[in-house]
């Protein structure tokens, strides 16, 4: 299950303070400029199998996109799916996905300028929730999830620790 921890402290400043990929079976690319031509300017990870990214920043643009996976809630064979390696890199871009979307279930973390919010798709509905001030975390569920045993556990944990922004270390 791959996990985000992010620190909101206004519109303007967020941190993403943890990312946690739990698939070591698939190969990808360390951060790096691998799309020039049709996303100049955006760094990420790149994703070996499909070439997309499950993340990417655009510095100059201010915007970065985490995608994780989300399971369905309706059945979508493998051979009709999309894969979901350009919503990281058309989010920065500027370019959120709209539904319905023929591909399987993800949270797509986008922070940009105007704040941070989370676009959630099941297979059936795409939902986006604000992520307001404070600290958060992001799996396989939605936001802040208590449903989900790990953001059960560790958020209060993340939450009693002081804002990134008053830590001296």
């Amino acid at each position: 299950m791959c996990t985000v921890v992010i620190d909101v402290e206004n519109a303007a400043t967020v941190r993403l303070l943890a990312v946690r990929d739990e698939d070591p079976q698939r190969e990808w690319d360390a951060l790096g400029s691998w799309w020039p031509e049709q996303y100049p300017g955006v760094i990420g990870i790149r994703d070996r199998r499909a070439g997309g990214a499950w993340l990417a920043v655009d510095p100059q643009r201010r915007r970065l996109a985490v995608l994780l996976n989300r399971a369905d809630v309706q059945e979508l064979s493998g051979d009709r799916a999309v894969s979901r390696g350009s919503l990281a890199l058309e989010s920065v871009a500027g370019r959120s996905p709209e539904g319905p979307l023929p591909m399987h279930g993800f949270n797509l973390l986008e922070v940009g300028p105007e704040g941070a919010r989370v676009l959630s798709w099941d297979g059936a509905e795409l939902r986006t929730t604000p992520v307001a001030a404070g600290t958060h975390m992001i799996a396989h569920d939605d936001l802040d999830d208590a449903v989900t045993p790990r953001i059960r556990t560790w958020l209060p944990r993340f939450r009693a620790l002081a804002p990134a922004a008053e830590a001296a270390d």
